[in-house]
């Protein structure tokens, strides 16, 4: 197999911070050379890749990592550039920042996933954790650009404070999706509660089931071109799970939230 290769040596007894491991630059870093950078752990301090991982393969801008890295945070965060793939499960704050380039996990996502992303592709195949494509804590901004990606199931707030950017989950987004939201789409086959809680601007389409918030105002049914061209994009880049119905069919578009300047949007899909 082509590409640079990480194999996990042992079990990760404690988190364990592998933002130096992508730092920039990486893409054109040999096996030995991607050895010896170092990433942060709270109990042993500063430690060189090699030291947990088997480093071996060639570099042409791809690596993939193998192993238990549900301890692992902030893998990849800042990715500007390469392909970087993740056979398993990871840990919290993937992706964060990222730039640029795309990043693939086959597993599962721990929260803040893709936190205030900017650029680039991030694709989950499972499930996400609360506050996937959000802002960090206290902070006023999330996601500015970029797609997030989500077959599973997401969390609560997933897409808050987005600025631009998209975030498409294809099972259920929790609680308080685009949660004041200011631009950006936020696509789910289902919402929780308050979904477009506080949203200035942005839109948000559901595929299946959404009560939307008494601060959201039915505006007409529609078939917006605009939408079938984004969902048939979804469905032909990235496998999402979009039925003819739902690419055809007509959607109610609620406008809201009129808590704030009501000129959000959220489209439900309708099938009468």
């Amino acid at each position: 197999m082509s590409g640079i290769h990480m194999r996990l040596k042992s079990e990760l007894r404690d988190a364990l911070d592998l933002a130096g491991a992508i730092a920039p630059g990486w893409t054109s870093l040999g096996a030995d050379d991607l050895a010896r950078r170092l990433v942060r752990s709270p109990r042993l301090g500063d430690v060189a890749v090699g030291d947990l991982f088997t480093v071996s393969g060639t570099a042409d801008g791809t690596l993939r990592l193998e192993g238990d890295l549900r301890r692992a945070e902030r893998l990849g965060a800042g990715l500007a550039e390469g392909t970087l793939i993740v056979d398993g499960d990871v840990g919290r704050e993937a992706g964060a920042l990222m730039a640029g380039g795309r990043f693939e996990i086959l597993g599962s996502a721990g929260d803040g996933v893709g936190l205030a992303m900017a650029g680039g592709v991030l694709v989950v195949r499972g499930s996400a954790g609360a506050g996937a494509g959000a802002a960090a804590a206290g902070a006023k901004r999330g996601m500015t650009g970029g797609e997030l990606i989500v077959h599973g199931d997401a969390g609560d707030e997933a897409g808050a404070r987005m600025r631009r950017g998209l975030v498409a989950i294809a099972g259920r987004a929790g609680r308080a999706a685009g949660l004041a939201m200011i631009a950006g789409t936020v696509v789910a086959s289902a919402f929780g509660p308050d979904a477009g809680l506080f949203s200035r601007r942005g839109t948000l389409v559901a595929l299946g089931p959404v009560t939307p918030s008494p601060s959201f105002r039915l505006a007409c049914t529609t078939q917006p071109v605009a939408l079938r061209l984004l969902l048939r994009r979804l469905r032909d880049a990235h496998g999402f799970p979009v039925s003819a119905a739902q690419l055809e069919g007509f959607y109610r578009r609620y406008s809201g939230d009129f808590a704030e300047s009501g000129k959000g949007e959220l489209f439900a899909w309708t099938a009468a």
